[in-house]
């Protein structure tokens, strides 16, 4: 990674936090859907974050900046990414 520039290495370290958490995220529900109680409305939730969170992560990854909604750019996330 010491060829890479700051910001490329910035978008490297938070595309693999990402997909650790992600993949934390989608064995947690797994291990809870086999429980006896299975699905909870707590559990939906958790589920539809994972989701929108998995669209970011795809966002960031694949989408250049340049095509990114407005209110993201507003909040000031700042990935380099060009």
């Amino acid at each position: 990674m010491s060829d890479k520039t700051h910001a490329e290495r910035k978008k490297l370290l938070t595309l693999a936090v990402m997909e650790r958490q992600l993949l934390e995220g989608y064995a947690l529900c797994d291990a809870l859907l086999r429980e006896h109680r299975g699905l909870t409305p707590t559990l939906v939730i958790v589920m539809f974050t994972l989701i929108h969170n998995f669209h970011f992560y795809l966002m960031i990854k694949y989408v250049p900046r340049k095509k990114w909604p407005e209110k993201l750019l507003i909040l000031g996330a700042e990935y380099g990414i060009e």
